[in-house]
């Protein structure tokens, strides 16, 4: 049987020591702005697609679910929904969905870890 899995089990190895270096950040919502639901349901995604893991590197989620999922970005945490889809518009658009929102839910995480909001 495996063991439960606890909240820092769904955080990323990979640091995220400044997420407003993060290319398309000011897209965003600041944390503070976004309920748990709403972090929740963020890390479950990225957990589903299997970018939270040991071997994330390694991983190539279904396309079709990566384009759910930066729906589901978009649609919940952008302050600026039409310059975020702008912003992924072109050549390798989803590779910056996916390290936006990759880098987010990491800085969410840690946030949510630390007791900040």
């Amino acid at each position: 049987m495996t063991a439960p899995r606890k909240p820092q089990d769904h955080q990323s190895k990979a640091p995220v020591e400044d997420f407003e270096s993060t290319p398309g950040w000011q897209f965003l919502k600041p944390v503070s702005e976004v309920d748990g639901f709403d972090q929740t349901e963020l890390i479950g995604w990225l957990d589903d697609l299997g970018l939270i893991s040991d071997d994330a590197a390694t991983v190539h989620p279904n396309l079709r679910e990566v384009a759910n999922f930066g729906r589901f970005l978009r649609d919940r945490f952008a302050k600026d929904p039409e310059g975020l889809t702008e912003f992924t518009k072109g050549r390798d658009g989803y590779q910056r969905v996916i390290t936006l929102a990759m880098n987010y839910g990491v800085y969410v995480g840690k946030l949510e870890g630390s007791g900040s909001n």
